[in-house]
């Protein structure tokens, strides 16, 4: 199973992003979207429900309710 190394991956980028980018860069965004995914994949549902809440307030305030990103936040919401 790769999950551990790929949590630890995302976990790295994660980090580097909120500190480089900050945390409403839309970058850092898609990689907390992408640590929800695979911490749901993962069988972590409580964990993956913050990180997707995180991602979906920070696509909102900075893409808007309409942009395909929030939308698909909101999806990910729905299907936990």
């Amino acid at each position: 199973e790769k999950y551990p190394e790929s949590r630890l991956l995302f976990d790295e980028v994660l980090a580097a992003r909120r500190k480089t980018l900050g945390d409403g860069h839309p970058d850092t965004l898609t990689s907390i979207d992408g640590m929800a995914t695979l911490l749901w994949e993962g069988g972590n549902p409580e964990e993956s429900r913050v990180l997707f809440e995180e991602a979906l307030a920070g696509r909102r305030e900075v893409l808007g309710n309409q942009h395909p990103k929030t939308a698909e936040s909101m999806n990910w919401l729905m299907d936990l």
